[in-house]
């Protein structure tokens, strides 16, 4: 198994992941990640070192402009990191 960790925000970019998946014999199942504005930006305004290059406007206009794919779970990222992997574990049977 694989992880990709990217916001795919564009249809086209989900659509050429799971095009990637199937040619290479991978199964695929999309997991979008989802969660308040405000607990967001606080997440990237606390970040310090972080490799992530999103900053309060990159959250803000996603928010705006994205949204989640019909086909994929939502699981909310609210809570404890911990728990969104366990939510995330359950949904792909791990």
């Amino acid at each position: 198994s694989d992880v990709c960790s990217s916001d795919l925000g564009e249809e086209n970019e989900r659509r050429e992941m799971e095009e990637l998946a199937a040619r290479t014999n991978i199964s695929f199942e999309g997991l979008w990640l989802q969660g308040p504005a405000e607990l967001l930006e606080g997440r990237i305004k606390a970040r310090v070192g972080d490799a992530s290059d999103a900053t309060v406007d990159v959250v803000r206009a996603q928010l705006q402009f994205v949204s989640p794919p019909q086909d994929w779970v939502c699981i909310s990222a609210a809570g404890p990191a911990k728990e969104t992997l366990n939510e995330a574990r359950h949904v792909l049977g791990w």
